[in-house]
């Protein structure tokens, strides 16, 4: 049995706190697959996975946007697209 709740207020420390053992952790499957392919976590419960995230822009008409608004937005998918496959 795990001796009670730890609150952390960085995903860094959250992610240390689970490869110091120290409990169960529930985190995105992308940050911690280094750490699941060396043996250092070991997933637990896989049929517990959190839902998958959406992101979205907000924008006031797609058609007015600004050259640097539709660079911004594309840079912005090709940053973060490995994290949402």
């Amino acid at each position: 049995m795990l001796p009670g709740m730890m609150k952390v207020n960085s995903v860094q420390t959250y992610h240390e706190a689970g490869l110091a053992r120290m409990g169960l952790i529930q985190a995105g499957y992308s940050a911690l697959a280094p750490h699941l392919a060396a043996g250092a976590l070991v997933e637990v419960l896989p049929e517990l996975r959190p839902a998958a995230l959406t992101a979205s822009f907000v924008v006031a008409h797609r058609r007015s946007l600004s050259p640097r608004v539709r660079a911004f937005m594309h840079w912005t998918v090709t940053l973060l697209k490995p994290y949402f496959d």
